[in-house]
């Protein structure tokens, strides 16, 4: 049985839909934080499994980590749990929680994805009262993204905001004593592989965040590139907020290669050696290629630049207006 393409598309979710991420208590440290961690961490990024907001909007620390799954998961800590909370702004970088336990199940479901259990690989949450799932890749925030700390006995506050890329995140509540309080932004985010939204607007090429409302883009002059005249300084640094309708190009750009036969994406390089985020799903390769789990199903390794092959850039056309099509 091969399940239509059509069905990986992350039915249910549009722009405007308002997204959340359970996230390990000590990863978000580190995003509250702004720590970086080479060639395992960087706090202006995620991936890993969503559900609509709309789906579970409120509860306590333990019916988070229930609805989500990861109640079920050997080693998650219990007591306080951290969501992220975004809004979609695209379906492009979404796809629906299909797969399986081994490959001969994923095949049924028309992925390749293999991932262990609680993970059900129906396209909803391993939780006894089950939620739409979807699967985010590897993807910066948008500008607005919030950190919300839920407790035990219900209170949930918002603790940090994504501001954008040259600034990270800001603390909008009390964080805690450890990561959390390592580096004050700004933090820019500074790739040595280009990678994520780009957008040209009036002949200039920018790199890009969503803006915190969806419909918009915030654009940022590349590193040694001038600001334009009509950009603002905002904590330092240059930017624009446009509506995304009024760009001449909006494109998603990564750098892919394969490595020892396994999909990868190129996230940095530092002389001869690279990093490298994996792009398989299957968490039996993983496992057998010696990758590093750095979040939660989610692996990266490194290597020398003469063992990749297969090198090359994706990029990707990307939706501009609220509900447009290319």
């Amino acid at each position: 049985m091969t399940t239509p393409q059509a069905v990986h598309k992350a039915a249910g979710i549009g722009p405007e839909t308002i997204l959340q991420k359970i996230v390990h208590p000590a990863t978000a440290q580190l995003h509250l934080g702004n720590v970086t961690i080479n060639g395992r961490f960087e706090p202006h990024r995620t991936a890993g499994f969503v559900t609509r907001g709309q789906d579970f909007p409120q509860g306590t620390a333990q019916q988070f980590a229930q609805a989500f799954g990861v109640d079920k998961v050997e080693g998650w800590p219990q007591g306080t749990q951290y969501v992220f909370r975004f809004y979609a702004h695209t379906t492009e970088l979404f796809e629906t929680s299909f797969g399986g336990p081994d490959l001969e199940g994923a095949r049924k479901m028309g992925t390749n994805r293999v991932l262990p259990l609680p993970f059900t690989g129906t396209g909803y949450t391993p939780s006894e009262s089950p939620i739409p799932e979807y699967v985010m890749e590897l993807s910066e925030f948008a500008a607005g993204t919030e950190l919300w700390r839920f407790e035990p006995n219900g209170d949930g506050r918002s603790v940090g905001k994504y501001i954008d890329r040259q600034v990270g995140w800001v603390p909008t509540g009390d964080v805690g004593f450890g990561p959390g309080k390592y580096w004050q932004a700004p933090v820019p985010l500074r790739p040595t592989v280009r990678r994520g939204l780009m957008a040209r607007y009036r002949g200039q090429d920018f790199e890009v965040d969503f803006a915190p409302r969806p419909g918009g883009l915030v654009l940022h002059p590349f590193p040694g590139q001038p600001a334009p005249e009509d950009f603002t300084e905002r904590n330092g640094y240059w930017c624009l907020e446009v509506p995304d309708a009024v760009v001449d190009e909006l494109v998603h750009v990564r750098k892919l290669c394969t490595f020892r036969g396994a999909p990868f994406e190129v996230l940095g390089i530092q002389a001869d050696q690279v990093t490298l985020h994996y792009l398989g799903e299957n968490y039996q390769q993983a496992q057998e290629l010696g990758l590093a789990e750095v979040d939660f199903r989610q692996w990266r390794t490194f290597a020398a630049r003469g063992e990749l092959t297969d090198v090359r850039d994706e990029v990707r056309p990307m939706p501009r207006g609220l509900f447009g099509s290319n």
